[in-house]
């Protein structure tokens, strides 16, 4: 039996059915992981279509019509050159080991540094009130105006620019944990401090687990800042790593050569972003 239209019934208004709680969206997810997976895959095909057409709209705008001198903005098939010798130098992979190492050390004395930090001024009221507002107050200050300070405390060597990762990777760690700390449900402490649960063995089953996730956000942060201590230190200061080869192409001139840095720059940042998130995935999978 068919229906008019004027006896159809409206559909509902947003203002009807209500806000879409985004935990039900995960958990449609959950249930139908064939469904998350073409989400991902179709925004990560609309993200390489943008960064298609702005490569294309580029080079068009630098090679045809001549908007910009090359030597001002060099155009994309110029960087892919560029970038094709600067990794064939021998001298490359020195320089490359040579950041990438003092990003690891830095961001690993960072963690342990913020995360012990973290965990005794969440927990202990004493250190909340004494402790907590140095913390931020260090953090309140532009890390840009230690750098000259740290390269003269420390030399032109890797000391200063592993200080200098530490130096922005420790804050973002440690205020993450304070806050984790915070969130700790008190019902779970109380229930497990009546089982007889306490001390270190409280801080291992209870505490650390609730704030894993706040951690592990924070270690993200510390990956992204640090990178930029080291090419800080490396930029204002010294005679090795990717940030000094970015300076003396600067220097002398070579746009095309310092774009194609850039590039390699953003590749190690995001790499790292990249391994600290499968990181999470494994340790903390109820965090996503």
């Amino acid at each position: 039996m068919s229906t008019s239209l004027g006896s159809a019934r409206p559909l509902p208004t947003v203002s009807q059915v209500g806000p879409v709680d985004p935990a039900e969206i995960e958990a449609f997810h959950a249930r139908h992981p064939a469904h998350a997976t073409d989400d991902r895959r179709r925004w990560q095909v609309i993200v390489a279509l943008e960064i298609a057409t702005i490569l294309v709209v580029w080079e068009i705008l630098i090679s045809v019509l001549k908007v910009v001198r090359p030597a001002f903005m060099p155009p994309p098939s110029a960087i892919i050159m560029a970038l094709g010798e600067l990794l064939a130098r021998p001298t490359f992979p020195n320089h490359l080991m040579f950041s990438v190492g003092n990003l690891i050390v830095g961001v690993l004395l960072a963690a342990i540094v913020g995360i012990t930090l973290g965990l005794a001024v969440g927990w202990s009221r004493f250190l909340d009130l004494t402790v907590s507002p140095i913390i931020w107050t260090i953090y309140s200050v532009p890390k840009v105006a230690f750098a000259p300070l740290v390269i003269l405390a420390l030399g032109l060597g890797p000391p200063s620019k592993v200080f200098l990762v530490f130096l922005l990777g420790v804050f973002p760690i440690c205020l993450n944990t304070i806050e984790g700390v915070r969130t700790v449900d008190p019902s779970l402490v109380r229930a497990a401090r009546v089982f007889g649960t306490r001390g270190a063995r409280l801080l291992r089953t209870i505490i650390l687990p609730a704030t894993l996730p706040f951690i592990l956000v924070g270690i993200r942060r510390a990956v992204a800042l640090g990178f930029i201590g080291a090419m800080l230190g490396e930029f204002i200061g010294g005679n090795t790593g990717v940030g000094y080869l970015l300076k003396r192409a600067a220097q002398e001139f070579r746009m095309d050569e310092a774009l194609a840095i850039v590039v390699v720059m953003i590749v190690i940042a995001n790499l790292g972003l990249v391994i600290t998130t499968l990181v999470q995935r494994r340790v903390a999978p109820w965090a996503r």
